[in-house]
């Protein structure tokens, strides 16, 4: 449901990105660049989506309140971090908690329906793309 979510949030990501050009703070000349990186569009942050879509995964299957409630507070650090470096404006990030959470909204509420039929499917192929590894024991199987 995580992975479903963060790739959902991702391709929510991609839309926005065509849709709304905003520059990086370094591509108009506001401080320098601390990181390489390239001057596409800065709304919404990818690593703070993937962090936030997870997290709220997470926050919202009872069993895995913890985890979600601890990736999202590593994902202030990364937050912070983006912006200080020069590739992301504050909106960026609250963007993308924004998308995140409603990606894993929509991921939760259409899991019966999305998520349950697939899982035959999915782990059929887990188990033949990793049957080195679950014999070795590196993996469960």
């Amino acid at each position: 449901q995580a992975a479903v979510a963060a790739l959902v949030a991702l391709g929510i990501n991609q839309l926005i990105g065509l849709a709304v050009f905003e520059p990086r703070p370094f591509a108009i000349g506001l401080g320098p660049a601390l990181l390489a990186h390239a001057p596409d569009s800065s709304f919404p942050s990818d690593h703070l989506t993937v962090i936030a879509s997870v997290a709220a995964s997470l926050l919202l299957t009872p069993t895995w309140r913890r985890a979600g409630l601890l990736l999202a507070l590593l994902g202030l650090p990364v937050a912070w971090a983006r912006v200080y470096l020069g590739v992301h404006w504050p909106l960026d990030m609250a963007g993308a908690a924004l998308v995140g959470l409603l990606a894993a909204l929509v991921v939760h509420l259409a899991r019966h329906r999305l998520l349950e039929p697939a899982m035959p499917l999915l782990t059929g192929l887990y188990r033949k793309l990793f049957a080195p590894a679950i014999r070795q024991g590196w993996v469960l199987r």
